[in-house]
């Protein structure tokens, strides 16, 4: 006849062999783990305590300050260009607005023949300006993986910081010159006219297009005199496992 154990009697085997619950430690046992010695501490690991630590390549002051101003004089067209069209959708939604309200046309001036070819010709070197350049980090990874850059110019202040080591990385495989000119993701977007660029990447002659750059050729030769500046005053990209 078989036996049918009590209740307790089959809770205290199974507690026996498996817990049901783990105990609760205590606070001076939580306290004294956390002191242990052999516990991992993520704070107390950092990228820099590697032989693979990288940074990014910085121009000295002197040739930091003649970058900047370069870039400034260079690229202005493009930036009064871009304040310009930012300028225009803002004054073209107040006038949709006014005349939504008013429920009538409004009349604009003409532009006199001479203001129109001039900024005509604002435009096309604007337009010429901005296509020299990718702007931002996705775009300037993209262009990198295709070999299409001679130049990357990385800002200081990225944070986290890895987020660029990538373009070191990707600009020691080809061969491409990167730098930091000791500007911020702010004031490096104000010299293009962008509110803020973490990475700027300038396009190789191969891939402009040559009939701009004989349209433009002033702006050209200054922009190739800029890219020829940076990448001799840059210094060497230092990967140790690449060696």
């Amino acid at each position: 006849m078989r036996e049918v154990s009590s209740p307790s009697q089959r809770s205290g085997s199974v507690s026996s062999i498996t817990p049901l619950r783990s105990a609760k430690r205590g606070k001076k046992d939580r306290k004294s783990l956390s002191q242990s010695p052999m516990q991992f501490s993520a704070a107390s690991f950092k990228a820099s305590d590697t032989e693979f630590a990288i940074s990014i390549p910085l121009l000295n002051k002197q040739d930091r300050l003649l970058a900047v101003q370069r870039l400034q004089k260079s690229f202005e067209p493009l930036r009064a260009l871009l304040s310009a069209r930012a300028s225009k959708k803002r004054v073209t939604r107040v006038k949709e607005r006014k005349r939504k309200r008013q429920s009538s046309e409004m009349v604009e001036d003409d532009p006199q023949p001479d203001d129109k070819v001039t900024r005509v010709r604002a435009e096309e070197l604007g337009d010429f300006l901005g296509s020299l350049f990718c702007v931002g980090l996705n775009e300037v990874t993209r262009a990198l993986e295709r070999d299409k850059l001679a130049l990357v110019i990385v800002c200081k202040d990225s944070k986290p910081s890895f987020i660029v080591h990538h373009l070191l990385a990707a600009a020691a495989v080809r061969n491409t010159v990167i730098c930091s000119i000791g500007e911020t993701s702010l004031s490096l977007g104000e010299l293009f006219g962008y509110p803020s660029a973490l990475a700027v990447g300038f396009f190789k002659d191969e891939f402009l297009q040559e009939q701009a750059c004989e349209r433009n050729k002033e702006a050209y030769d200054e922009f190739m005199t800029i890219v020829q500046f940076l990448r001799s005053r840059a210094p060497s990209l230092d990967m140790p496992w690449m060696k």
